[in-house]
């Protein structure tokens, strides 16, 4: 698994990272998906923080926010043109809303690879640098709506990830 570098990082960061990824795999289940998936970003999104903190110059944190905001935003432009588009019974605004979906999950998952390379680099963790691969094909095809598949498994890989690393336990 990993290359065995010890991190100065609270053991407590690993099993919120990983829970984290779990819960957003597991936020494709109906009804109560969204909350597991908004819990997992925000266990994720500390574990990030934590290791972010570390080395700031690699930009985890920063980069998992600009994701966060990218998909959040683009989501919401994209579901509302849509919208609009069946109401309005306009193929313009159906067009323009799906290309919105897939451009903003295209640079989340680019992001997202970004995060997962500089967690890679900081830790020698080589699930996270097959997190990373499988987050930048997904981004690549998300164009033909492949995409989510491999981003389902970058999450799986997250959570392997972050319950191998290997964490000072006197934090």
């Amino acid at each position: 698994m990993g290359n065995g570098i010890h991190l100065n990082l609270d053991p407590r960061v690993k099993l919120l990272g990983g829970i984290g990824s779990i819960l957003i795999i597991l936020s494709w289940l109906p009804y109560i998906g969204a909350i597991l998936g908004l819990a997992g970003v925000i266990l994720v999104s500390i574990a990030f923080k934590a290791l972010s903190d570390l080395d700031p110059s690699k930009g985890i944190f920063k980069n998992w926010l600009m994701a966060i905001i990218i998909i959040l935003l683009g989501s919401i432009l994209g579901f509302a043109l849509i919208t609009t588009g069946v109401a309005s019974n306009s193929d313009f605004f159906i067009v323009v809303g799906v290309a919105a979906l897939i451009a903003s999950s295209a640079v989340y998952g680019w992001l997202v690879s970004k995060v997962f390379s500089a967690i890679y680099e900081l830790t020698g963790e080589n699930s996270f640098k097959w997190a990373a691969t499988m987050f930048f094909w997904g981004a690549i095809l998300s164009v033909i709506l492949i995409g989510g598949i491999l981003y389902f498994v970058g999450w799986i890989l997250s959570a392997i990830g972050f319950f191998s690393l290997k964490v000072d336990t006197q934090a």
